[in-house]
């Protein structure tokens, strides 16, 4: 149960299928994260109690990660899954994949690397919106992304798909979706 503590009054009961093991917010206190057993990690908005994201692994999830800024929050299962959450847009923006569970998940300080755990491997990956990766790419490719190219190496359903340079058209690709 989410509880407004200065007036005792209940905002939200989250409820999941299995046992939920942990609950945490973002520095900021906007966001409350659950997860649980039954695969899902859930996102509350706590000043509406309102859930906005459910993120669904095929197991039981392990972790739940807010970045120090509160702009990217991240889940692990043992289904060797981690993904990661933009809270600006939330959408998942990322997924690293591990050959057995995934049972850490941390950022750095600098919230420019998020390391994962499985078994006896650690890992440790950039972290970078799809914002930041269109503002890097336009420079050097001088053209918007394929609808492939968008899948293949951003990792977004193609319906999240925006251009990467504003100033070029949209490839025609794209149009087909």
């Amino acid at each position: 149960k989410l509880i407004e503590v200065s007036s005792g009054r209940e905002v939200k009961t989250i409820e999941h299928t299995a046992t939920v093991w942990s609950v945490s917010f973002s520095a900021d206190s906007q966001y409350l994260a659950t997860r649980s057993d039954d695969g899902t990690a859930k996102l509350i908005e706590v000043s509406s109690g309102r859930e906005v994201k459910t993120v669904q692994h095929q197991e039981p999830v392990n972790t739940t990660i807010f970045e120090q800024r509160s702009q990217y929050f991240a889940t692990s299962s043992d289904d060797g899954t981690t993904q990661l959450v933009d809270l600006r847009t939330l959408d998942v923006i990322g997924e690293i994949v591990h050959n057995q569970a995934i049972s850490l998940v941390a950022f750095s300080n600098d919230s420019q690397y998020m390391a994962t755990r499985s078994g006896n491997e650690v890992r440790i990956n950039p972290v970078i919106s799809t914002h930041e990766v269109a503002d890097r790419l336009c420079p050097r490719i001088r053209r918007n992304l394929s609808a492939s190219e968008w899948t293949q190496y951003i990792g977004d359903d193609i319906k999240g798909y925006r251009k990467t340079c504003e100033d070029y058209p949209v490839h025609l690709t794209v149009l087909e979706f």
